[in-house]
């Protein structure tokens, strides 16, 4: 789950399944050490390495990743109705607050609450041992489900004043990473898994593009997306002096949020049949 939406995912299945808090932040700490080596990668030696056999952007069959060719024509002809329209994905928080913004947001809000009481309320009809599980499933299901009505996909900003509160919550979480510990007290087999799960899944995202000629650049991006999260997707798209990836990664990182709770939780239960 962590690996495929972000820390948030992490917190999320750690409470449903009832992480030990010592286990939790050793593993959010390994995390937050290994991700920055893993950064410093993806926005340097990566894009010459997986160049080197997968296609350059723009020339995967001709195209590229079809977010960035979508984006790349609304870019050239925004009056091209054959061309979608990006969901609003932008993270400038400008006119945020005016009323006509605010209103429908404050509505979102609202909303939110009430998926978070009613998955609290469905939580009370199974097993104790099960609740949390049951409230952190149902919050993710019944959210993705409101993401289907036309009046909510309407709100203008939710992308922006989504991301202010994961903001919020990633500084809350980082300054809960113990470093000294980290030095102190060292697991080995959760570092190793840590840096298997970074690194391995990145070399086996690289081999399947290699197999379906996807561009380098989509690539990296979209796999910072997973293992790191959306925020990260723009500055390595900077990085990579593309900026038309950046619908891709976004993409990949808002549904790796929506699935990495049901991944990470049913993995978990799977896994505890054979224990």
């Amino acid at each position: 789950g962590l690996y495929t939406g972000g820390t948030p995912n992490l917190a999320a299945i750690g409470t449903a399944l009832g992480v030990d808090a010592d286990l939790y932040i050793a593993m959010h700490t390994y995390d937050t050490v290994i991700g920055v080596f893993y950064l410093l990668f993806a926005m340097s030696l990566a894009k010459p390495l997986f160049g080197l056999f997968l296609p350059r952007f723009g020339r995967a069959d001709g195209a590229g990743a079809p977010a960035a060719r979508v984006a790349s024509q609304a870019a050239r002809d925004p009056d091209d109705n054959d061309v979608p329209t990006p969901v609003d994905v932008d993270e400038n928080f400008d006119g945020i607050l005016q009323r006509a913004t605010l209103l429908p947001l404050l509505g979102a809000f609202g909303l939110a609450a009430l998926i978070v009481g009613v998955s609290v309320g469905l939580s009370g009809l199974v097993p104790g041992e099960h609740a949390d599980a049951v409230t952190i499933l149902s919050i993710t299901a019944l959210a993705v489900a409101a993401s289907f009505v036309p009046a909510v996909r309407a709100i203008k900003r939710t992308f922006p004043a989504g991301m202010y509160f994961i903001y919020i919550f990633s500084i809350a979480v980082g300054s809960m990473a113990d470093f000294r510990g980290l030095l102190a007290h060292i697991n080995g087999p959760l570092l190793l898994f840590v840096t298997l799960s970074v690194f391995g899944s990145l070399l086996l995202h690289a081999l399947l593009a290699r197999l379906f000629k996807i561009d380098a650049d989509t690539v990296i991006v979209t796999s910072v997306a997973a293992v790191c999260s959306p925020p990260f997707v723009p500055g390595v798209a900077n990085a990579l002096k593309n900026r038309s990836v950046i619908l891709s990664g976004l993409y990949t990182g808002i549904i790796g949020y929506a699935v990495g709770n049901f991944a990470g939780v049913s993995i978990a239960y799977v896994l505890r049949l054979f224990a």
